[in-house]
């Protein structure tokens, strides 16, 4: 089960899809710090940038985005949640599908923003009482509701090493092609395989990644550390998680010299 782990709130899962067949779900929060926190659960509208993270669209963007939204489908028990220090509470999520809803994917965010806190401390200028208010950042997770059978496609369009003289360490720059009206979910892996005939290694990886309809092309960037080499084969594969556990969605080889940049 993952979780978003931070210091004042606990997440799980981090990622809700819901369906023809599951219609309904549960994101479980608990409180891990020593204060009394009041959470109010709303929807935000995002869209997915190329180069990872979102993009928050304001109301009066929606109808200038091709983003579907799921928000107007979902219903969301309760709306508001207080934790005591390490209670848990669970939020249930419902998908009301509209008889005639179009074969796609919709998707809404949901937020859940702390309440700040009322802080006094003595103010030893003037002999009062100082309230200071605590500013606390929301946490965001996605909601995907589905119709229609998922025809999901990504390929890596091109690829590339990118190696800084003043270190050991290489950039492994991905460029990402994605079709079709679904989304994906699972771990990129980068494996090197040495010309010498070694076996090959995972060189650089990111885990639980997720690539939207929203973008026809993605750019994505993973670490390499203690890079050292200069010849063999790459091969980059994407398989799949959660309910696509096991699928592999890419699994490409690409020669190293070739696509090497050192800078």
């Amino acid at each position: 089960m993952s979780e978003i782990t931070q210091a004042q709130l606990l997440i799980s899962p981090t990622r809700v899809v819901l369906d023809e067949r599951q219609r309904s779900a549960k994101v479980t929060l608990i409180n891990p710090t020593n204060q009394t926190r009041t959470y109010r659960i709303e929807w935000e509208e995002k869209i997915a940038k190329s180069i990872g993270g979102y993009k928050t669209l304001e109301k009066n963007g929606f109808a200038n985005s091709d983003i579907k939204l799921a928000s107007p489908m979902l219903r969301v028990s309760p709306r508001q949640v207080t934790l005591q220090p390490n209670e848990k509470q669970s939020v249930r999520l419902m998908f009301r599908r509209p008889k005639s809803l179009t074969d796609s994917e919709y998707r809404s965010h949901l937020a859940f923003k702390p309440l700040p806190i009322q802080k006094k401390t003595n103010n030893s200028e003037n002999s009062g009482v100082k309230i200071e208010i605590e500013t606390l950042l929301a946490f965001t997770i996605p909601v995907i509701a589905r119709q229609g059978s998922v025809d999901a496609s990504v390929d890596i369009n091109k690829i590339q090493v990118i190696k800084n003289q003043q270190n050991t360490s290489a950039q492994v720059e991905l460029t990402i092609d994605k079709a079709g009206k679904y989304s994906t979910t699972g771990n990129m892996l980068v494996y090197w395989k040495p010309t010498s005939g070694a076996a090959e290694q995972v060189v650089a990886q990111v885990h639980g990644y997720n690539i939207y309809p929203d973008q026809s092309q993605y750019q994505l960037s993973l670490d390499w550390p203690d890079f050292n080499a200069k010849q063999g084969s790459l091969r980059v594969e994407y398989i799949g998680k959660k309910e696509f556990n096991g699928q592999v969605f890419i699994n490409k080889t690409f020669d190293l010299a070739s696509n090497l940049i050192i800078k």
